[in-house]
């Protein structure tokens, strides 16, 4: 039934609007893999080899090491090593020529939509 007011069904609003959160759903679930890409990269660039990236809930426990987070906080991306991997790499490594290099930095996206590069949220 067809209200005088709107022009159009509103099965078919409906169905905009359906559209419109898949989208949004899409969206988000892109913006996680972006920023695995961009970490994967950066770890890449880093020398880092025999490892892989997994995307899991926040609340969930996973061995590994946390290399950002993702969806406003509520997914945190892991770096797991693969088994082809060496020994882990220690947190500062000393090149040929003495000076010491720290790990990349962790990229983290907030619940407020922030992205510090420490790793670390305002609460």
């Amino acid at each position: 039934m067809r209200n005088p007011l709107c022009p159009h069904s509103t099965t078919a609003l409906h169905w905009i609007g359906a559209a419109a959160l898949m989208h949004a759903a899409a969206a988000q679930a892109l913006d996680c893999k972006l920023l695995e890409q961009q970490i994967e990269g950066k770890l890449h660039a880093a020398g880092v080899a025999g490892f892989r990236l997994e995307t899991l809930d926040a609340a969930a426990s996973a061995t590994g090491r946390e290399v950002g987070r993702c969806d406003h906080g509520t997914k945190k991306i892991m770096q797991r090593a693969t088994a082809a991997a060496a020994a882990p790499r220690p947190a500062s490594v000393a090149t040929a020529s003495g000076a010491r290099t720290s790990r990349p930095a962790v990229i983290t996206e907030c619940r407020d939509g922030s992205t510090p590069t420490d790793g670390r949220c305002r609460r």
